[in-house]
């Protein structure tokens, strides 16, 4: 769900996937895909 866009990587607890999961989402964000479509930031 990151990959695609609909989805956020959370932060406050610790994950060791957390770097992996904001590079997703940068990513996603980088290339419009899901809700980075409709809006900048959700």
């Amino acid at each position: 769900m990151i990959e695609d866009g609909f989805a956020k990587p959370y932060d406050r607890y610790f994950c060791s996937r957390l770097p992996d999961y904001q590079i997703l989402s940068s990513q996603a964000r980088l290339a419009g895909r899901g809700l980075f479509s409709r809006v900048n930031n959700f």
